[in-house]
């Protein structure tokens, strides 16, 4: 396969505020959020709907995506990467399953409090 251009990667990832790092992809996933909620709401508003409705259906849609979408990243761990998650999914669940250490460049297990305790 041919490529006629490519569109390098930044050579910077992420900005990182003290102990909080945010990575760029992050910032433009909340961006589309934001965007998508308020230019819906114009036309769901247009159309007869009521404005106060569709905030809180939004903010629920919003908080119950990324609530699945954790519940999902620790199911496919746990089926396809058991050496990360360890022997119980369920104290994982908050942990980002891609953490990579930057010296090493290896996946980082995440800490289970059920699997400490033995």
């Amino acid at each position: 396969m041919i490529h006629l251009a490519a569109i390098p990667s930044p050579s910077q990832n992420v900005i990182e505020i003290g102990p909080l790092t945010v990575h760029f992809y992050g910032i433009l996933i909340a961006l589309g959020v934001v965007v998508a909620i308020i230019v819906s709401r114009g036309r769901f508003v247009r159309f007869g709907g009521s404005a106060d409705l569709f905030e809180k259906v939004a903010i629920w849609s919003v908080i119950i995506g990324f609530l699945g979408l954790a519940l999902a990243l620790t199911i496919y761990a746990y089926e396809n990467h058991e050496d990360l998650v360890g022997p119980e999914p369920i104290p994982t669940l908050p942990v980002v399953v891609g953490d990579r250490d930057t010296e090493t460049d290896n996946a980082v297990r995440p800490t289970s409090p059920v699997a400490t305790e033995k």
